[in-house]
């Protein structure tokens, strides 16, 4: 069974792993180059507190660095290695940085693992650099180590010194699956608060000595003004809470300890009328970080699955810095979800991108007020709809709310210019009755007389010969030479007065 894992962090150092000069497949600079700098975590607990049983499976990261590089070794041991089981390790510019790239390490039970490369880097120069990297890994019945070299100035590092990186990592053992869900375990300081589920943990590249700090963090919402947060930490270790900006203490409840050896503290209900706010956390007298956190409004209905919920509230933490309105607004599915250099792309309009994976047309209706309506943009740029037949959405069902929502958006916003996106053809093959959906959406766009359509249904034609050089590895969202091929027809609207 899969089992979803948030990890107890370790920054120290580990001598250990740095007294080898050598791992297979890597060669490691001088032992001093890497002394009095280091990362170290340990999985030790399930996503709902629970200490994971380390018969069942365990698995420990150790970072390091130096000028030019970063080095990850993960280890892990199960006790049944499964052909789905799989590790990824994400890594971004900074945390929440639009750089980032996503290595995901598959088949486990085959002699040779394999890794593939998913690029989010949203620079065009760097999306010029082919990424380069070193890994291997080292099996045995019961235990994997992967070993993964990656030289930063592909993320656009000139300076890894004093550099931050985002980092994340996720693992995934099926056989220790308890749920239904679809769940793998995670390194995190949070779930579903940093408003970037890719590189979510700040890991500074200084020279200094790192603090010695053990903590574990659950976090999960209760209702739309409520988050609960469970610690797991190590025997007899005191930990307190404050509010951040009052420095208020928050009162917390201290559970049993369990049978692996440690202790866990419950937050009592915890509100606040502000979007954002953080929680300090303490081990006795030393802080150990800050959380950033997010509310929604007031008594408002979540209406949908957490990972919208997600979505929504990360992009109302990134607006919290807006200060000027966009001029061009797209929203849409993962086809713009995906669309990492869309700024550089469009430099001559001011962009702003709200789309979001998983993204069905009665979402962008429930959360209109949220992610079109406030930012009175001079053109959207909209495409959806596939998302909905997926859910079990007939075509014509698909294309009422498609109607619903673009005249919502003429009477709310009458000077506001609206581009609509066909589907790529290549489309038509993963999804059923799309091109039923998209031909009713024609039509109607061709006598509304104040919608321009943007059809990009050839420029990516299922027949292209090079298809899935445009494809990112799960062969249906599009990378940066598949973003590039859009470019031009979006442009001649975007041009149209």
């Amino acid at each position: 069974m899969r089992f979803k894992i948030i990890l107890i962090f370790v920054f120290g150092i580990f001598s250990m792993i740095l007294a080898q000069t050598k791992i297979p497949g890597i060669v490691i600079p001088h032992l001093k180059s890497f002394s009095d700098k280091a990362l170290k975590v340990d999985l030790l607990a399930d996503i709902f507190g629970n200490v994971a049983n380390p018969k069942d499976v365990s698995a420990q990261a150790k970072l390091f660095w130096n000028e030019n590089s970063l080095f990850v070794s993960i280890s892990i041991s199960d006790d049944t290695i499964t052909a789905s089981d799989n590790a990824e390790l994400f890594i971004a510019d900074t945390r929440g940085g639009k750089n980032m790239m996503q290595f995901f390490f598959l088949d486990f039970d085959k002699k040779v693992v394999k890794c593939t490369l998913w690029d989010f880097r949203s620079s065009r120069k760097l999306t010029e650099i082919p990424v380069k990297y070193t890994f291997s890994c080292e099996k045995t019945k019961n235990k994997i180590v992967i070993n993964f070299e990656l030289p930063l100035n592909q993320l656009g590092k000139k300076q890894i010194m004093n550099a931050e990186l985002g980092i994340n990592m996720m693992i995934s053992d099926i056989d220790n699956d308890r749920s239904a869900n679809n769940q793998s375990l995670k390194w995190s300081y949070s779930n579903g608060t940093d408003k970037n589920s890719y590189a979510t943990i700040p890991v500074k590249l200084g020279k200094e000595k790192v603090k010695n700090v053990k903590s574990s963090l659950k976090v999960f919402w209760e209702n739309d003004t409520t988050v609960v947060f469970k610690y797991i930490s190590q025997k007899n270790t005191s930990l307190s809470f404050k509010d951040f900006y009052s420095q208020k203490e928050i009162s917390s409840i201290k559970i049993e300890e369990n049978k692996q050896g440690f202790n866990q503290s419950l937050i009592n209900t915890y509100q606040s009328n502000q979007i954002n706010s953080k929680i300090s956390v303490f081990q006795e007298e030393q802080k150990l970080n800050d959380i950033d956190l997010v509310f929604a409004p007031k008594n408002e209905k979540n209406i949908n699955m957490d990972n919208l919920r997600e979505e929504i509230d990360r992009f109302q933490f990134l607006d919290l810095n807006r200060k000027n309105k966009p001029e061009v607004l797209f929203v849409g599915h993962s086809m713009f979800r995906y669309w990492f250099t869309m700024e550089d792309d469009f430099k001559e309009h001011n962009i702003l991108n709200r789309g979001f994976g998983g993204s069905r047309l009665e979402n962008i209706l429930a959360n209109y007020h949220k992610i079109i309506l406030p930012y009175q943009p001079k053109t959207i740029v909209l495409i959806n709809g596939c998302n909905d037949l997926t859910f079990g959405d007939s075509p014509e069902l698909a294309f009422s709310e498609f109607k619903s929502l673009v005249e919502k958006i003429h009477n709310d916003l009458p000077y506001t210019k609206l581009i609509v996106l066909t589907h790529p053809s290549f489309y038509y093959g993963y999804f059923k009755n799309l091109k039923q959906y998209d031909d009713l959406m024609i039509t109607y766009i061709q006598s509304s007389g104040w919608i321009q359509l943007a059809d990009i249904r050839e420029v990516l034609p299922a027949t292209i010969p090079d298809l899935h050089a445009c494809l990112l590895p799960d062969y249906t969202h599009l990378n940066a030479e598949g973003y590039k091929l859009l470019i031009p027809t979006i442009s001649k609207q975007l041009k149209i007065k």
